[in-house]
Protein backbone atom coordinates (compact mmCIF):
# COMPACT_ATOMS: atom_id res chain seq x y z
CA UNK A 1 0.00 0.00 0.00
CA UNK A 2 1.54 3.28 -0.99
CA UNK A 3 1.60 6.12 1.75
CA UNK A 4 0.75 9.74 0.55
CA UNK A 5 2.70 11.87 2.61
CA UNK A 6 1.37 16.07 2.59
CA UNK A 7 3.49 18.76 3.74
CA UNK A 8 2.10 21.67 6.12
CA UNK A 9 1.80 24.08 2.67
CA UNK A 10 -0.78 21.55 1.44
CA UNK A 11 -2.98 20.92 4.55
CA UNK A 12 -3.22 24.30 5.41
CA UNK A 13 -3.46 26.77 2.85
CA UNK A 14 -2.56 30.07 3.64
CA UNK A 15 -4.82 32.69 2.85
CA UNK A 16 -4.86 36.97 3.50
CA UNK A 17 -8.28 38.79 4.13
CA UNK A 18 -9.15 41.81 2.24
CA UNK A 19 -7.77 44.60 4.19
CA UNK A 20 -11.43 46.82 4.59
CA UNK A 21 -12.99 43.60 5.39
CA UNK A 22 -10.06 42.65 8.26
CA UNK A 23 -10.19 46.14 9.51
CA UNK A 24 -13.88 46.05 9.38
CA UNK A 25 -14.30 42.63 11.60
CA UNK A 26 -11.23 44.72 14.07
CA UNK A 27 -13.98 47.72 14.66
CA UNK A 28 -17.00 45.40 15.06
CA UNK A 29 -15.09 43.31 17.42
CA UNK A 30 -13.99 45.87 19.44
CA UNK A 31 -17.87 46.53 19.84
CA UNK A 32 -18.29 42.62 20.20
CA UNK A 33 -16.22 42.09 23.45
CA UNK A 34 -17.75 44.89 24.87
CA UNK A 35 -21.07 44.01 24.87
CA UNK A 36 -21.72 41.56 27.18
CA UNK A 37 -20.29 43.93 29.81
CA UNK A 38 -21.96 46.70 29.35
CA UNK A 39 -25.44 45.40 27.60
CA UNK A 40 -25.16 48.30 25.79
CA UNK A 41 -27.84 48.04 22.37
CA UNK A 42 -25.80 50.76 21.21
CA UNK A 43 -22.41 48.50 20.94
CA UNK A 44 -24.45 45.81 19.96
CA UNK A 45 -25.91 47.61 16.61
CA UNK A 46 -22.54 48.50 16.28
CA UNK A 47 -20.50 45.09 16.22
CA UNK A 48 -23.75 43.79 13.79
CA UNK A 49 -23.34 46.41 11.57
CA UNK A 50 -19.40 46.37 11.07
CA UNK A 51 -19.46 42.48 11.52
CA UNK A 52 -22.46 42.11 8.78
CA UNK A 53 -20.26 44.56 6.55
CA UNK A 54 -16.75 42.45 6.81
CA UNK A 55 -18.43 39.04 5.92
CA UNK A 56 -19.97 41.26 2.64
CA UNK A 57 -16.67 42.24 1.79
CA UNK A 58 -15.26 38.87 2.56
CA UNK A 59 -17.76 35.64 2.93
CA UNK A 60 -14.72 33.44 3.17
CA UNK A 61 -13.71 36.26 6.89
CA UNK A 62 -14.59 33.24 9.40
CA UNK A 63 -13.24 35.13 12.40
CA UNK A 64 -16.43 37.75 11.39
CA UNK A 65 -18.43 35.11 10.99
CA UNK A 66 -17.64 33.77 14.52
CA UNK A 67 -17.67 37.13 16.10
CA UNK A 68 -21.31 37.57 15.14
CA UNK A 69 -22.69 34.51 16.34
CA UNK A 70 -20.69 35.07 19.51
CA UNK A 71 -22.60 38.55 19.43
CA UNK A 72 -26.18 36.92 18.78
CA UNK A 73 -25.69 34.29 21.70
CA UNK A 74 -25.05 37.11 24.13
CA UNK A 75 -27.88 38.73 23.47
CA UNK A 76 -30.19 36.14 23.47
CA UNK A 77 -28.08 34.66 26.73
CA UNK A 78 -26.58 37.62 29.02
CA UNK A 79 -24.03 36.70 31.29
CA UNK A 80 -24.76 36.13 34.81
CA UNK A 81 -23.25 37.82 37.61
Amino acid sequence: MEQLRLTAAETSPSRTPRVEAYETYVKGRFSAVQFPNTRSQSYFEDAKHRLEAAVALDPDLAEAWAALGVIQHHRLYPPRG
